[in-house]
């Protein structure tokens, strides 16, 4: 996949999905409590998921290549993406406002996208 796909994947997939996710945690908890458990859960194993790269990313195990073939341009940003999706879970525990994190890590991420894309390198 070459670099105009991946951007294409990146504001066409991974953005959208990002808020999807966001947006269902802002709804859904209010339809059933139920959902604070498995929005809890998923941002849980997410982190969890995201931290190992960290981890790895910081240890300098990391081969900096992404599954599409890419540089990794956002490992930095993992940081805090990471740190975001661990507090959204944590928030969901507590039946608290998990889904707003989740609507910040969008921005975030979204951000990070558009410098990247303008030459920003991180």
């Amino acid at each position: 996949m070459d670099d105009a796909q991946r951007f294409w994947l990146f504001w066409l997939c991974c953005i959208p999905f990002r808020a999807a996710v966001a947006v269902g945690g802002l709804l859904l908890p209010t339809v059933d409590t139920v959902f604070f458990l498995f929005y809890g859960i998923y941002c849980l194993l997410t982190s969890v998921g995201l931290t190992t790269n960290v981890l790895l990313w910081c240890s300098g195990n990391a081969s900096g290549v992404g599954g599409l073939g890419g540089r990794v341009w956002w490992a930095r940003v993992r940081i805090a993406h990471a740190a975001l999706w661990l507090s959204a879970a944590l928030a969901f525990a507590a039946h608290g406002p998990g889904g707003w994190i989740l609507v910040a890590d969008v921005i975030v991420g979204a951000l990070a996208g558009f410098l990247h894309a303008v030459g920003v390198e991180f």
